[in-house]
């Protein structure tokens, strides 16, 4: 198959990219679809993921605590990052109430930076809660 090196990547050859990436089919079954490097393929997916992430300002990082699943005192650790605080505590709240140990914060450089321990998240969690009902939270002046 003839490959054009000097093709100029469109947001239709994004949008099939990803709808492609999405039904699960090979870097190999994209690049022939799309007359396309692999390198090329990967190359492009790699860049739009990066693109994604770009505005994502908050992180939630859950654990399995000590006593957990894993038997032999490893801990399983993973971070998901964020766009907004809302879905960031979200995530948070129903890993928190699975019984994870849960960690959030802002992601540097973000300004105002701010990181709850896991000792925090409940009452970060119910900021939301108390702002949502209209009731303000303990650190608001009337």
């Amino acid at each position: 198959m003839v490959r054009d090196k000097n093709k100029i990547w469109t947001e239709e050859h994004d949008r099939q990219l990803l709808e492609m990436r999405a039904a699960g089919r090979s870097s190999v079954s994209i690049g022939n679809a799309l007359k396309r490097s692999v390198k090329a393929v990967n190359g492009r997916l790699s860049m739009l993921r990066a693109r994604a992430r770009k505005n994502h300002t908050w992180y939630v990082t859950t654990e399995i605590p000590w006593k957990g699943t894993t038997g032999r005192g490893r801990r399983s650790r993973t971070t998901v990052t964020f766009d907004t605080e809302m879905k960031a505590k979200d995530f948070a709240r129903e890993n928190f109430d699975a019984g994870l140990v849960v960690t959030a914060g802002t992601i540097i450089p973000h300004s105002p930076r701010r990181a709850m321990a896991s000792g925090s998240i409940p009452s970060w969690l119910e900021e939301g809660r108390e702002q949502d009902n209209g009731v303000p939270h303990s650190g608001s002046k009337p």
